[in-house]
């Protein structure tokens, strides 16, 4: 998975220099998105690019897991969900669900970030909670016009052409990664992706 997530964000190779103790490491990063595609049940190539993607162009080659622009107090995640979806996120995992009543948006986000595995988790949580199960079952077989619906109305996000450049690395490292024969020949969409 290491290989994998470089492939998308080629920046994530270390965070020597970084100023910011938010970086994270493609390796690190391979470790918690591992453990949260097993919790919240993502095997399908098509998901698995969406969610690596989304989240490897919202927190900047893993950078960053709060948003440091113009946005909302306690927005953050690898994923840079809103508030009220980290207040939710949070009282879906059991470990803390009990430690959050009172908390700020900043202290919750705060505590999601203070573990990998919940910080690189809540994208995938979001996909299967937030979602709906068409949009699941899109992205595994409808391609792109899945993916942008997914993004403008469950993600709630824009499209620029940086967010789908780190999507086509995505998709092109997921077949490879998966030898999926669609993906032969350098730098082709595969299927799942077009």
């Amino acid at each position: 998975m290491t290989a994998l997530i470089l492939k998308v964000a080629p920046k994530s190779f270390t965070c020597e220099g970084e100023p910011s103790a938010e970086c994270r490491t493609a390796t690190q990063v391979a470790v918690a998105v591992t453990n949260a595609f097993r919790e919240y049940r993502i095997s399908d190539p098509g998901e698995i690019a969406a969610l690596i993607s989304l989240q490897a162009f919202e927190s900047v080659n893993f950078r960053y897991n709060r948003n440091h622009g113009p946005g909302l107090p306690g927005q953050g995640t690898a994923a840079m969900l809103i508030p009220d979806l980290i207040s939710k996120y949070a009282a879906s995992i059991p470990a803390i669900a009990g430690t959050i009543n009172g908390l700020s948006p900043e202290a919750l986000l705060d505590l999601i970030n203070a573990n990998d595995d919940y910080n690189f988790g809540s994208a995938a949580w979001q996909l299967d909670t937030q979602c709906g199960s068409g949009v699941r079952i899109n992205l595994h077989t409808i391609g792109r016009p899945s993916w942008e619906a997914w993004i403008k109305y469950c993600v709630g996000a824009t499209i620029p052409p940086e967010r789908v450049a780190y999507w086509h690395r995505a998709c092109i490292a997921v077949a490879d990664h998966f030898h999926l024969v669609e993906a032969k020949g350098k730098d082709k969409v595969p299927a799942f992706c077009s």
